[in-house]
């Protein structure tokens, strides 16, 4: 059986420079995880809702879904690469590229060092490419105290 995950999430109001989000907003997820000899699969559904939405963002969406898939193969012990696949719900409604959903393809790579971890990833977006960034890189330094 998959490893599961369960999960909710409230952001308190904030107040920037620009702005108030003046709402408690909420979210919430699943994950599901599975070993099958060197490889590992990760697939994620979450969702967010906005309580409240100032009014000069009224074209924002106050729900969002999105869901991600991952494929992980380890191939020695401290070392694996990944692909990813996530989908994002459109932000927005009747707002040029941002009505539609985006979707990004990572391929990555991991390598443990004893109690440090680097990452390197590569993002693309697919489909709609005005909607999420065209290209992104992820570096990523991580450390697990023993």
């Amino acid at each position: 059986f998959p490893a599961v995950s369960i999960g909710i999430a409230a952001k308190i109001p904030v107040k920037t420079s620009h702005t108030v989000f003046e709402s408690i907003d909420y979210g919430i997820y699943c994950s599901l995880s599975k070993k099958v000899r060197d490889f590992y699969f990760y697939c994620t559904l979450s969702s967010i809702y906005i309580k409240t939405i100032p009014e000069e963002f009224a074209v924002l969406k106050k729900n969002r879904l999105n869901a991600t898939v991952v494929c992980e193969f380890r191939f020695n012990k401290s070392s694996s690469f990944i692909a990813q696949y996530t989908m994002g719900g459109a932000v927005a409604t009747n707002y040029y590229e941002l009505s539609n959903s985006s979707h990004e393809i990572t391929i990555g790579y991991k390598k443990r060092f004893g109690t440090w971890m680097l990452e390197l990833g590569l993002l693309e977006n697919t489909v709609f490419f005005d909607n999420s960034p065209d290209v992104g890189f992820h570096f990523g330094v991580s450390y697990f105290p023993s």
